[in-house]
């Protein structure tokens, strides 16, 4: 796996959605996530790497996405060094947005 694909920010969104939503189609995930030109490569890398199960339903050629504890801890990651981010520019921003 190319390690700049987790700079992406389709990777979170993706996994996000999951998440949030559970087990769903592709076509669930490409109609609610922001589709950029590399979404289907960037959903493949996910499941074949693990942060993503890939499961098939009784239905003809549907399958069912879910997220791995791997997938989870990713995603718990990331959002917290978002928050740290965010609380960093709360406190140290004076009220015109400059640095305190």
């Amino acid at each position: 796996m190319d390690p700049d694909i987790l700079h992406s920010n389709t990777v979170y969104r993706i996994l996000g959605y999951v998440s949030d939503n559970g087990p769903c189609n592709k076509s669930d995930i490409y109609d609610n996530v922001r589709i950029s030109s590399k979404t289907v490569m960037i959903l493949d890398v996910l499941i074949d790497e693990g942060f993503l199960t890939e499961t098939r339903l009784f239905r003809h050629n549907t399958k069912a996405i879910g997220i791995t504890d791997l997938g989870m801890r990713l995603l718990e990651a990331h959002r917290g060094i978002e928050r740290a981010m965010a609380d960093h520019a709360v406190g140290t921003e004076g009220g015109d947005g400059s640095e305190q």
